[in-house]
């Protein structure tokens, strides 16, 4: 489903957008010889993510590897065990978010580094969310 055609809102996302002051664009990179889980960027108290989007610019490569991305609740919250060079949404590999991902607490988001003997393999994730009072 592409992101410019969004799901219904269900009640308790709707009445906590109704309260946001702000909508921003975090980002973070995590690269193959990173110490996992790598921490993107920390989202504020009263955050919700509206779209989560992933880039690969670098295959990941080595013994069965992946990249998987969420919060230390659920690892692979956003999107689960990608690796090919390309764009991947929410939308397409993650949970749907309008039910799943407010955040009353500071929140890392994580990205976890899969497989053995990784020798390449770089991504940037991009997380859009709107701020709370």
């Amino acid at each position: 489903m592409p992101l410019n055609n969004p799901p219904p809102v269900d009640a308790k996302i709707a009445a906590a957008i109704a309260d946001l002051k702000y909508v921003k664009v975090g980002s973070g990179v995590v690269k193959y010889n990173d110490i996992s889980p790598v921490t993107l960027i920390t989202l504020p108290a009263g955050s919700v993510v509206i779209a989560f989007l992933v880039n690969i610019t670098t295959a990941f490569l080595g013994t069965n590897p992946n990249v998987k991305f969420g919060d230390a609740a659920d690892d692979d919250g956003f999107i689960t065990a990608i690796n090919a060079v390309g764009w991947y949404g929410v939308s397409q590999y993650g949970l749907y978010l309008p039910e799943q991902k407010s955040y009353a607490v500071a929140t890392d988001v994580i990205a976890t580094l899969l497989g053995t003997g990784l020798i390449a393999g770089e991504a940037t994730a991009y997380i859009i969310y709107a701020e709370g009072s």
